[in-house]
């Protein structure tokens, strides 16, 4: 099936869309779990890892971008069997359907562990991620333009609170904590950086993306864009829980970043009271975007595979698959915290590090097949 019949039906957006796309798809979650897991190995020097992890998704984010415009019609589900052959062009297509998948249903969990771990301990884990699910499937069901349009909202709203953050906890930073800088050496930094390089490495979703932008020559630019500002958020969070909490009490903490909005008030606003609340709120609706955009990728990755017409009809039989997945994949939050430091790096990093640059090469060694227009 060629991308031009989905381009009518889906619409186009714009590269200001995708850079917030970008966003959506790596950041609701980064500052969930990435302070604590980058702090075990990183420490104090957590910040330093950041900054690694940012340069080695910036060099994913060119290729990505890069390796989609040699084939501006097309996703990497369609353009893999034409550059690799068809057999393992269709098991590179495999692998690009796992991927978001995977993502979709480790982000349902993520999100029922919060909420019944830090707000409402009562309610059962099932209500939360099926309540989520069943909205971005709504929005999955839309098409594109809706979730980049229902996106651009959300993350305006969701990166505002940043700002706040910082006023949060301005009265609480506590240099020191930073230092010694490089105690052990560089080793734990590297360490510490590898799973912020696999979040980062979730930017290789531009080529899925870049058939449908109305400017694809920005591609590369809405990519490192989103990227950039993924990295400026999460080295917020990452510099304000550890010069709050301090790098020994940001291991203990599951979620760190929520742990020090409820710790903390904010002096200027004395009106508003649990502003815990008040961020989770925010978060959720950033939650709903990275779920809807990642969920998005795998069913239109999936119909273009399959030869459908339309990504619609298996939205909400996916959605069901997913929901049952993230349930019955781990049977507690130990377990599934362990997977999500152990597992989850590796398995999205790969694609990311190994498949995408792979993909890249032999692109590279080959006549480019089409040229951009200019727009």
């Amino acid at each position: 099936m060629r991308v031009g019949s989905l381009l009518r039906e889906e619409g186009q957006i714009s590269a200001w869309q995708a850079m917030n796309l970008i966003v959506a798809l790596i950041l609701p979650t980064a500052i969930l779990f990435l302070p604590t897991l980058i702090a075990m190995d990183a420490r104090q020097d957590a910040w330093l890892s950041v900054v690694i992890a940012f340069g080695f998704g910036s060099v994913v984010a060119v290729l990505a971008a890069r390796l989609a415009q040699r084939f501006p019609g097309e996703t990497v589900i369609q353009f893999a069997p034409r550059l690799l052959g068809r057999i393992p062009g269709r098991i590179v297509g495999l692998v690009f359907i796992f991927y978001p998948f995977y993502i979709t249903f480790v982000v349902q969990r993520e999100f029922g562990e919060l909420m019944t771990g830090l707000f409402y301990d009562r309610t059962p884990l099932p209500v939360f991620i099926i309540t989520l699910t069943l909205l971005a499937a709504y929005l999955v069901y839309k098409g594109l333009e809706v979730v980049a349009r229902v996106n651009d909202m959300i993350m305006f709203i969701f990166l505002s609170t940043f700002v706040l953050f910082i006023l949060l906890i301005a009265n609480a930073v506590r240099f020191e904590e930073f230092l010694p800088v490089l105690e052990f050496g560089p080793g734990p930094v590297l360490l510490g950086a590898i799973p912020p390089m696999a979040w980062f490495g979730e930017v290789l979703a531009i080529v899925m993306l870049v058939p449908f932008l109305a400017q694809k020559r920005q591609a590369v630019r809405a990519a490192l864009g989103g990227l950039l500002i993924t990295f400026a958020a999460l080295q917020i969070v990452v510099f304000g829980v550890t010069a709050v909490l301090g790098a020994q009490e940001v291991v203990r903490v599951p979620f760190a970043s929520f742990f020090v909005v409820r710790r903390t008030e904010i002096a200027i606003f004395e009106i508003i009271q649990r502003q815990d609340a008040f961020f989770m709120m925010i978060w959720v609706g950033a939650m709903l975007m990275k779920l809807g955009a990642w969920f998005y990728l795998g069913v239109l990755a999936l119909s273009q595979w399959l030869a459908l017409k339309t990504h619609r009809p298996v939205v909400f039989p996916v959605a069901a698959l997913l929901v049952t997945l993230s349930l019955v994949s781990w049977p507690n939050f130990s377990v599934f915290a362990a997977h999500a430091r152990e597992a989850v790096p590796f398995v999205i990093g790969f694609v990311a590090y190994v498949v995408m640059p792979s993909l890249f090469v032999v692109a590279s060694l080959r006549r480019r097949p089409e040229k951009l227009s200019r727009r």
